[in-house]
């Protein structure tokens, strides 16, 4: 079964032991690198201590591959011992000792050595007594924080801790999250809670997790595939992955994303790289910037490729059944109607004439224009779109996809016309009417003041010229119309 272009074992098997050459190469330059990095230097984790923890995490991970041919086998070894030289440092001891809450951070990367054959017994015995003693909860940590600590150190001695699971409520998890109301760090959050009650794969993932597979994860890989934030993009299709649901069409346009990004020059890179800062640096400060900015990602997509070869292949399923329309929120949507063109009256304003809908032919080109005019981009055909053209996914399957991206889009940037608008063609298109079309046609519902004016502008001291907030007002409310009309049929 393909679902990515770099899909076969051996192409997978490729990527994953380059990753793991790159990590040993970046180990081996580290106390170059950290020397052209700035940061506080009496901070406990510092960014070497970082950069060595994820580097023994994925030679983890890579070693659990139950055929391991001998340069995947060597490379890990190599990793491994990199890692031990920035790890079992005499610095890391003396902080364990004398800030044993250290022990959820620093104490990482023993844990993880001890599972690659390279125990430090002394070491590990004071972790032992740090968490028996309640040390690792000295410090205020985040739920996914909490979960990081309950696996990393269950695989030293299940007994040391509670389960991962428990925690599942507490967590980003619990709240049935979206990419419309998330920040970063919830994403990150969202796919590190998943990775832990899995054991990254390993596990079958809880039921409830399984059965909301696609509502989960299909929104977010959809979002970061065309805002190509390749390190989230990879950690949603582990996500994927280890929740052992289908291969949906936005799982596989989010791999053909990915995988056609690392083929490009430059590859992998990090959210917050920038080329034009790079080409302002030389040499040792150049290479620096670059494995700061970039290992992360690159990292992320090595432990993607062994979480796929470790995993279940995913069946390919094609769109679901779309689900019906649900009364409640149709009798919402045309109350929500009625009360903004009273509010339109009121001010003595016109309604916008309404827009044509596309028709199905037509819903890829409609739905590309719109997110190119979300989501500018310095290139005429940015890699979202190329992938689109040229992955295998049906043309109602990539409608969907995007058609959901740009739902996410217009929320986050408080479009509402532009909003409103995709949610009229979605309520045109039954095809459209994903689990993110109800969460953001609901979000579009909250922002209706009291006096039927939708959106939070005047709250927020939009006081001027009434005109342009007016034509708004009279475009969502015909919009609004629209949508319980079409709902409503």
């Amino acid at each position: 079964m393909a679902y990515g272009p770099m899909d076969s074992e051996p192409e997978l098997l490729d990527r994953l032991v380059d990753v793991l050459a790159y990590a040993a190469d970046g180990l081996a330059r580290l106390e170059k690198h950290a020397s052209h990095w700035s940061e506080d230097a009496n901070a406990f984790l510092r960014r070497q201590d970082k950069v060595a923890a994820e580097a023994i995490l994925l030679a983890y991970l890579a070693s659990r591959l139950p055929q391991k041919p001998p340069r995947l086998a060597h490379a890990v070894e190599t990793v491994r011992d990199q890692a031990l030289i920035h790890i079992a440092t005499e610095r890391n001891e003396a902080l364990l000792r004398r800030f044993p809450q250290t022990a959820t951070t620093l104490g990482v990367g023993f844990v993880l050595l001890s599972q690659l054959g390279r125990s430090q017994p002394g070491v590990e015995r004071l972790l032992r007594s740090a968490l028996g003693r309640g040390f690792a909860t000295l410090a205020e940590r985040s739920t996914f924080r909490m979960m990081d600590t309950r696996w990393t150190f269950g695989l030293l001695d299940p007994a040391l801790v509670r389960p991962v699971e428990e925690l599942v409520p507490l967590s980003t998890l619990g709240a049935i999250p979206h990419p419309i109301y998330t920040m970063k760090e919830d994403d990150y959050a969202l796919t590190h809670a998943v990775y832990y009650l899995t054991d990254f794969g390993r596990r079958s993932p809880p039921p409830t997790l399984r059965l909301e597979n696609r509502q989960l994860v299909d929104p977010f890989l959809a979002w970061n595939a065309v805002r190509l934030d390749l390190d989230l993009l990879g950690e949603f299709l582990i996500a994927a992955l280890v929740l052992r649901g289908p291969a949906s069409p936005a799982f596989r346009y989010a791999w053909h994303t990915f995988f056609r990004a690392w083929e490009r020059d430059g590859g992998l890179v990090g959210p917050e790289f920038s080329a034009a800062r790079f080409a302002e640096l030389r040499g040792e400060e150049a290479a620096a910037y670059a494995f700061w900015e970039n290992y992360h990602t690159v990292f992320v997509g090595g432990i993607l490729c062994a979480v796929a070869l470790l995993t279940p292949r995913p069946d390919v399923r094609g769109p679901d059944r779309s689900p019906e329309a649900d009364p409640a929120l149709v009798a919402r949507c045309a109350r929500a109607a009625a009360a903004a063109r009273a509010w339109i009256g009121r001010q003595s304003a016109s309604a916008r004439p309404e827009t044509s809908c596309p028709s199905a032919d037509d819903l890829p080109e409609w739905v590309v224009s719109r997110l190119l005019t979300l989501l500018p981009s310095a290139e005429s055909s940015p890699l979202w779109l190329r992938t689109a053209m040229d992955c295998d996914l049906s043309r109602p399957e990539i409608a969907a996809v995007l058609h959901e991206a740009l739902l996410v889009a217009a929320a986050k940037d408080y479009r509402l016309v532009q909003l409103a608008e995709a949610l009229a063609v979605g309520a045109e298109h039954a095809g459209l009417r994903s689990v993110t079309f109800t969460r953001v046609l609901d979000f579009l519902l909250d922002q209706q003041l009291d006096d039927g004016c939708v959106g939070i502008h005047q709250l927020l001291g939009g006081r001027g010229d009434s005109t342009p907030i007016a034509e708004a007002q009279g475009a969502i409310a015909e919009l609004l119309t629209r949508i319980a009309s079409a709902l409503g049929r």
